[in-house]
């Protein structure tokens, strides 16, 4: 698909498939990852290569646009998600996402109220992944 693609611009540009695999792996590692900081890190590798894949065509005005805008909002995405993420490592004291887990069933079983701000840290981290997405409605 991507050699039709590459042959129907014209170019013969050897970073356009590269990205696109860089993009599949860190794809992969996300779903299999099992701590804060590599599912952040793998978010943030996917997210690089197609902020270069939506500006790829240097001739287009809309492309440079789209990866500029692409850009910004990843950038404020990326905030929420580490805002969210740093409110969850200050109440639960660990990126490990099955100790957190361990934190909060631990709380739930000796009818400890969880603290709102670790609430709100996984709401912030919902907002940020959800934006990442552009899932609806953050997709406007």
């Amino acid at each position: 698909m991507v050699y039709n693609y590459m042959t129907s611009l014209n170019t013969d540009k050897f970073e356009f498939p590269i990205l696109i695999n860089f993009s599949i792996f860190a794809m992969l590692v996300l779903i299999s990852s099992y701590d804060l900081i590599t599912f952040y890190l793998s978010i943030e590798m996917q997210s690089l290569c197609l902020y270069i894949l939506a500006a790829f065509k240097k001739t287009s005005r809309f492309s440079t646009e789209a990866g500029i805008k692409y850009f910004v909002l990843g950038a404020l995405s990326s905030s929420l998600l580490l805002f969210g993420m740093s409110l969850i490592y200050g109440f639960s004291g660990s990126t490990n996402l099955a100790d957190i887990t361990m934190y909060l069933i631990g709380n739930s079983n000796h009818n400890v109220v969880v603290p709102l701000t670790l609430n709100l840290g996984f709401l912030f981290l919902l907002i940020g992944f959800l934006f990442k997405i552009t899932a609806v409605p953050f997709h406007v």
